[in-house]
């Protein structure tokens, strides 16, 4: 695996303007439970990488992942992603959606992805404990597979997440810029197994 390191091109919106998301559905939006809104922006600001935070129930589906380049989340989940890619190719085709995994109740994080696809609704894949229960997927590359303990990341607050530490996020829940590259960083560097 590789170090990541996040480019230093600059992005521009086509006319200069703060990007609508007014398109997002109900669950987008995080009414129901769902995932929080999309930030295309930080303070006028086009970001260098979108990071998003994936749950899974076991640690298998990760492993499936890994071994078959391909994810799938909730239907909720694809929608906020499928979105997500759609906005980052009208900005730059290069522009990076790094996906940082964890398991439900393991108290780590055991991967960072970066999303190299659209989500493919019309396809289900065979290789998940329980396929029938995500239609939908999209293409993932694995960049770093290494456990970091919630501990060493719980200081990382998240402001579109009422300032809740990232530890404490749901499945697709959206990484600022400025925590992302924070969480970048401690996988990059981190031998913090214990």
């Amino acid at each position: 695996m590789q170090k990541i390191v996040i480019g230093q091109a600059s992005y521009a919106d086509n006319q200069g303007r703060r990007q609508d998301t007014s398109y997002q559905s109900r669950e987008q939006k995080g009414d129901d439970g769902g995932p929080s809104p999309i930030v295309f922006e930080e303070d006028g600001v086009l970001p260098k990488a979108y990071f998003f935070v994936i749950k899974s129930f076991n640690e298998e589906d990760i492993e499936m992942a890994m071994k078959h380049n391909v994810w799938s989340s909730t239907p909720a989940g694809n929608r906020a992603l499928a979105a997500a890619w759609k906005h980052s190719q009208k900005i730059s085709p290069s522009l990076p959606i790094y996906l940082f995994f964890s398991t439900n109740g393991s108290g780590k994080f055991c991967a960072v992805a970066q999303m190299f696809g659209s989500v493919d609704f019309s396809k289900t894949e065979s290789c998940w404990a329980c396929p029938q229960r995500y239609p939908g997927s999209f293409p993932v590359r694995f960049l770093l597979k290494k456990d970091i303990l919630n501990k060493h990341l719980s200081h990382i607050c998240l402001p579109n997440n009422d300032f809740r530490p990232i530890t404490h996020s749901r499945d697709v829940q959206q990484v600022l810029s400025k925590e992302g590259e924070k969480v970048l960083k401690i996988f990059n560097v981190s031998n913090m197994v214990k």
